[in-house]
């Protein structure tokens, strides 16, 4: 969910997320074709599945390679895989050009380190996704706001690499006093961003790895590859059915740092799933916790006691933005606001000893 931090690479939980996919030998496609978004930053696992084109192929591959500070992994069905290694190689290279903060060349670097307030072109995809993110800024009045990057800075966890400690309520003040997603004004056509804020810049990496995931499955699906699973440093689309043409099961890690423990399994068919957490990026002072994820509102970072927000939704994008902003807003306003949107949603708390408790705002997520 963040490009922002560098991750581990396999097919192993990264970052914040969490996600193993265990997939079984595979001899047989199944006979059916059903598009279904797979998960976006949880522990995966798959129970006997089976994948295939919509022209049954023979044969699964496993393809992958470097994205976004992390990595990419793909097992699909299909009798061409050297076209679609390109394929996905290609798209993401371009998707990383634009968003990754830590590039100096990329296309939002470009817009973070210009003092102009005039009309910046960007490309398309950035000035879309800047246009998004207004909506999850408005409905959380300003507590998920893509202009955080001052506050990250300040605490730590920006590509700066700032040194890490508690900054003063005066240093905090004065970060928040550039972090305004108001001052962002987004032009779709033709593509351009202006900043009344000379100071202004934006990260939209809780948004980027599902934006991406929903658009190669989509680009996937189009050239006729209908049974897949996509992983981007750790989060998951998965398009078609297991071998016995039922739904996929989805393992929801236990927060802590056993990434293999599994609180919850849940089905998936034609809908996405996303993990937020906070119990791998932060760090310690005076034996206190400083979390990765930052209420805007406040300039603080989370001190609640949840550790973690899963959120099934229709695409990787709505989950990954929803899983950010309930876990950001806590356990009493974060399901008071997915009830008010009928937002699939699980909120696990992290007790002394390790005993997550289940906040489910829809039932369908905990078996």
């Amino acid at each position: 969910m963040d490009l922002t931090n560098q991750r581990d690479t396999g097919f192993q939980p990264v970052g914040e997320t969490g996600i193993l996919p265990v997939i079984p030998n595979v001899s047989t496609p199944p006979t059916r074709s059903i598009t279904g978004y797979k998960p976006a930053s949880l522990l995966l696992l798959l129970l006997t599945l089976v994948l295939t084109t919509c022209q049954p192929a023979t044969q699964l591959h496993t393809l992958g390679g470097p994205t976004m500070g992390t990595t990419w992994t793909l097992k699909i069905f299909t009798d061409h895989p050297a076209n679609v290694q390109d394929l996905i190689q290609s798209r993401l290279d371009e998707l990383e050009s634009i968003f990754s903060t830590w590039r100096t060349d990329s296309a939002i670097t470009n817009f973070n380190q210009s003092p102009s307030t005039d009309w910046i072109p960007v490309p398309q995809e950035l000035a879309d996704l800047a246009q998004q993110s207004q909506h999850f800024s408005q409905i959380t009045d300003g507590a998920y706001d893509i202009t955080i990057p001052p506050l990250l800075t300040l605490w730590g966890f920006g590509p700066d690499k700032k040194p890490r400690q508690i900054p003063s309520a005066t240093d905090i003040i004065a970060a928040k006093a550039h972090v305004d997603w108001q001052k962002l004004h987004i032009q779709t056509t033709p593509p351009a961003l202006r900043k009344s804020d000379p100071a202004l810049r934006i990260d939209l990496s809780s948004l980027v790895e599902g934006y991406a995931l929903d658009h190669l499955a989509t680009r996937l699906q189009q050239t006729g590859h209908q049974h897949f699973l996509l992983e981007i440093g750790g989060e998951i689309i998965a398009s078609g059915l297991s071998a016995k043409n039922t739904p996929w099961t989805v393992g929801i890690q236990t927060p802590g740092p056993d990434r293999t423990a599994i609180a919850s399994t849940t089905p998936l068919q034609n809908e996405a799933i996303a993990t937020a957490g906070v119990y791998q990026q932060y760090w310690e002072q005076n034996g206190q916790r400083h979390s990765h994820l930052i209420n805007a509102r406040t300039g603080r970072p989370i001190t609640h006691p949840l550790s973690s927000v899963t959120v099934k939704a229709k695409s990787a994008l709505q989950a990954d933005a929803w899983a950010t902003i309930l876990l950001i807003l806590g356990p009493q306003k974060g399901p008071a606001l997915a009830s008010k949107h009928s937002i699939s949603a699980l909120f696990l708390e992290q007790t002394i000893p390790p005993s997550p408790q289940f906040l489910d705002s829809q039932p369908s997520l905990k078996q």
